[in-house]
């Protein structure tokens, strides 16, 4: 039996193949060539495929545009709700996107929808990761994982996997940050997820990297580059090469490490990631200050400290808002 369109777009979207599952929910959405039944995931897919692509604006406006008989459905407005909190956890409106989450999690919960809470703690969990709440964001995944392990779903407990490797990876406890890494990896390898495998091999190059198997980290984070550059996950992509300027900068070829540096930080500022742009500007200080250039350590520290106020103002808020 053939696939239908939203079974291709699928497809498509766990190989990374973003471009082809946008352009099949698309065409599928503006035309009778899918069923009416599919029309929600098609047009959540579309999307996923947008944030993943680093559009947050396009996948914004596609949301405030969603059909009134999709806003008047509980299912399809706690749905418009998720996305939109998660939207804004990417952003580093971090207070704004916990209230969404949490209140779509609570409604989740009191209607028994358990397939949508499963996919709002997870998305709340890493807002919480990104809030710097790191307690709360593993908990949230531990519980998320016991109930996909439950109830079998693969896809689930590879995401909960690799939420509490990261929470672990933050405290620097890379050895069991890459237990549950190689986890999800296993997973996502066995359901044929090339994407989130791609993702979970950047994760472990981190780790590697952390405990000064450099070779190993570089040979990872290259799979991953390459998977990342092909599917246009701008976010995924620009942490990988900043990772691989990380290697470059470890090994003392400055210039290298410059040059992968100020790739990542153009994608971070480009796709409005905060962030990401923070750690990038002052990696190039850094960089700069050991190559004896001090005007330009000098700026990009500036910079750094004035993009790190911001996110560390936004995580205030959030913290005040979880009291």
């Amino acid at each position: 039996m053939a696939e239908s369109i939203l079974e291709s777009a699928q497809t498509a979207f766990r190989h990374g193949d973003f471009d082809h599952a946008k352009s099949l929910c698309q065409s599928a959405l503006s035309s009778s060539d899918a069923p009416q039944s599919d029309y929600s995931e098609l047009f959540f897919l579309t999307v996923e495929c947008l944030r993943i692509q680093g559009d947050s604006h396009g996948a914004s406006r596609l949301l405030d545009e969603a059909p009134d008989l999709m806003k008047e459905s509980q299912q399809g407005s706690l749905l418009l709700q998720m996305h939109r909190g998660y939207l804004l956890g990417t952003q580093s409106r971090f207070a704004e996107a916990l209230k969404l989450l949490t209140d779509a999690e609570l409604a989740s919960q009191n209607g028994n929808l358990d397939s949508l809470l499963g996919d709002i703690r997870l998305r709340k969990a890493m807002v919480l990761f990104f809030a710097s709440d790191y307690n709360a964001s593993e908990k949230l995944y531990r519980s998320t994982l016991e109930h996909a392990v439950q109830a079998k779903d693969e896809y689930r407990q590879l995401l909960a996997n690799a939420g509490i490797g990261k929470n672990n990876m933050i405290r620097g406890k890379f050895r069991v940050a890459i237990g549950w890494f190689q986890q999800a990896l296993s997973i996502a390898q066995a359901t044929d997820e090339s994407f989130l495998a791609a993702t979970m091999k950047s994760e472990l190059g981190w780790c590697f990297y952390n405990l000064d198997e450099n070779d190993n980290a570089m040979d990872l984070f290259r799979q991953a580059e390459s998977a990342f550059a092909n599917s246009g996950a701008k976010h995924n992509y620009g942490i990988c090469l900043a990772n691989i300027g990380n290697v470059y900068y470890k090994q003392g070829d400055y210039a290298s490490a410059v040059n992968y540096y100020e790739r990542a930080l153009a994608i971070a500022r480009e796709i409005g990631d905060k962030i990401s742009t923070e750690k990038w500007l002052k990696n190039l200080s850094i960089a700069f200050s050991r190559m004896g250039d001090a005007d330009a350590a000098s700026k990009y520290d500036l910079e750094a400290m004035q993009a790190k106020l911001q996110v560390e103002s936004e995580r205030l808020r959030a913290k005040e808002m979880q009291k």
